[in-house]
């Protein structure tokens, strides 16, 4: 394991190991490194490139990668935060910039000017890169070009991080960032320089799976991620930040496609957000429409909320299903998990075959399996109505004039185990229904 310098004042003398015989070129330092190196790039000047240019760090290995610092111009081995006065920049028309391999890249800002050049993350198959504190800027006024980690043919062995990172848009709304391996995201900033944002962020052909924790993207009024995915594509947000005019999915066009989790991700300061998109349907918070009585769910202590589960292409067949709810249960008596539920805007009863609960329960001695439970109606049936809640018109605000209050009641069950008893809801049809997060019965 060595040090590998770049210098723009260097000597270019190989092996480049001290600053005076650093490579003035990062290209021809990034070619020299083997396995477990550490690069350290001078910063204070900008390497331009004029051709489509591939920083090849193959030579890393999960064991020893390959690691690529900004550092000051004084000698030392200590990475730096992002050089804003050094960086890697094409500056044609023609100029890509492509990183392959096994490696960790600190600090360095990376640049492409033409209307279609790209900057493309995980070139080849098993590549694994990281970048931290880093800036990429897709600086084009015409017709725009793409990051792009992974390539349709080996998107699924790569694996991209980036922490703590900028993504520069710049006034185009064909600009993109197209999924094709693994990806997550930490702390990083999605912005635009100026101008036009992308029309949406992350494209169809995305494969994914994506993961996004405390990402910025409150720069961009625009659609965040697309559902027409023409591959199985999942996306996870967690405490990230929006535009006010921005959505965070459009029309999914198939359960097989897009899928999307949303936790504690909003707008300013909210706090409560949590959504699920499908193909069936979609799960959302409703801090309008709420039960209001001791044991309701409350998002801060104070305040309260529901779960609002809407259906969309659902069917009897193909249900739209939310996701789990928990509550921890230590007991081993008998137990009747139940869901408190409004409809508004009508006050006739669901039937349960049009919406019902479904519940895990860790009921097989000895073991953390779970055996399911269910209140629907099933194919040779005659549907009835689902129960009336023990909630009324005085424990629920919010809801419209007409209403119907009603529950969804797992039938008797004895738990074997301590764990979580967990519960979900489930529409067939168009319908939408508030859920009080709270699994009673318990």
């Amino acid at each position: 394991m060595a040090n590998v310098w770049i210098n723009s004042a260097g000597s270019d003398t190989s092996p480049y190991d001290t600053r005076a015989k650093g490579a003035t070129s990062p290209l021809t330092a990034t070619a020299f490194a083997s396995a477990g190196d550490d690069i350290w790039m001078v910063v204070g000047t900008t390497y331009n490139i004029t051709v489509d240019t591939t920083y090849d760090l193959s030579a890393g290995t999960d064991a020893n990668p390959i690691k690529w610092h900004a550092c000051t111009d004084t000698g030392t081995t200590t990475p730096d935060a992002l050089a804003t006065t050094g960086h890697i920049k094409g500056t044609t028309s023609t100029t890509d910039i492509i990183f392959k391999g096994n490696f960790k890249c600190y600090g360095i800002h990376f640049e492409v000017n033409g209307n279609f050049d790209d900057i493309k993350f995980c070139a080849d198959d098993q590549d694994v890169e990281v970048f931290e504190q880093c800036e990429f800027t897709l600086k084009s006024a015409g017709s725009g070009g793409t990051f792009v980690t992974g390539t349709s043919s080996v998107g699924i062995n790569t694996y991209l991080n980036t922490k703590n990172c900028t993504f520069n848009f710049d006034n185009h709304a064909s600009q993109r960032f197209y999924i094709y391996g693994r990806y997550a995201s930490e702390g990083d900033t999605f912005a635009l320089l100026g101008g036009s944002a992308p029309s949406v962020v992350f494209p169809a052909a995305s494969h994914g799976p994506a993961s996004f924790h405390g990402s910025d993207f409150s720069a961009l009024a625009t659609t965040i991620v697309t559902g027409a995915s023409v591959t199985p594509m999942m996306f996870t947000f967690n405490n990230c930040t929006m535009h006010a005019s921005a959505t965070w999915v459009d029309t999914i066009s198939s359960k097989a496609q897009a899928e999307v989790y949303i936790s504690d991700s909003s707008v300013g300061d909210v706090h409560y957000e949590f959504a699920h998109y499908d193909y069936f349907g979609n799960t959302t918070v409703s801090a309008t429409i709420y039960a209001n009585d001791t044991g309701a769910a409350k998002y801060d202590g104070t305040n309260g909320y529901s779960l609002k589960v809407t259906g969309t292409n659902a069917t009897i067949s193909h249900p739209y299903v939310s996701p789990w709810v928990k509550i921890y249960h230590d007991g081993t008596s008998a137990i009747t998990p139940t869901f408190e539920v409004v409809r508004d805007g009508s006050a006739t009863a669901y039937q349960d075959d049009e919406v019902w609960g479904e519940w895990a329960v860790k009921d097989n001695t000895g073991l953390s399996s779970v055996t399911y439970y269910d209140d629907r109606a099933y194919v040779l049936d005659t549907p009835a109505n689902q129960a009336t809640g023990d909630l009324g018109a005085s424990d629920w605000t919010g809801e419209g004039g007409t209403a119907w209050f009603g529950k969804l009641v797992c039938p008797s069950v004895t738990p074997a185990e301590i764990g979580h008893i967990s519960g979900r809801v489930c529409v067939s049809g168009a319908y939408t229904v508030y859920v009080d997060p709270t699994i009673r019965g318990v």
